[in-house]
């Protein structure tokens, strides 16, 4: 299942971002805990998401806050892109 992005540190975004990006059927499978179309579109989703969150907590470091909103933005643009439908959005 889709663990909470938000509470992860920039390393560990990477690495989600390392596996999902292009994620095996399988993997994209576990994650969003199902089959539907477009589970692997929603999984290579949320890897972008996490790219960008690791970016936003990067910018935020180095008290870039318009890096920071910048990165922010992205990322609510690609939340609102995930099908609601999607149990883990709820």
């Amino acid at each position: 299942m889709v663990p909470n992005l938000d509470r992860m540190k920039r390393q560990q975004l990477l690495e989600f971002w390392k596996k999902y990006n292009r994620p095996s059927r399988n993997d994209a499978a576990e994650l969003v805990g199902d089959r539907e179309p477009g589970y692997v579109r929603d999984a290579r989703q949320l890897a972008n998401y996490a790219s960008n969150r690791a970016a936003q907590l990067y910018c935020r470091g180095y008290n870039d806050n318009q890096g920071c909103r910048i990165y922010w933005k992205i990322c609510d643009d690609i939340l609102n892109e995930l099908p609601l439908h999607r149990t883990w959005l709820r």
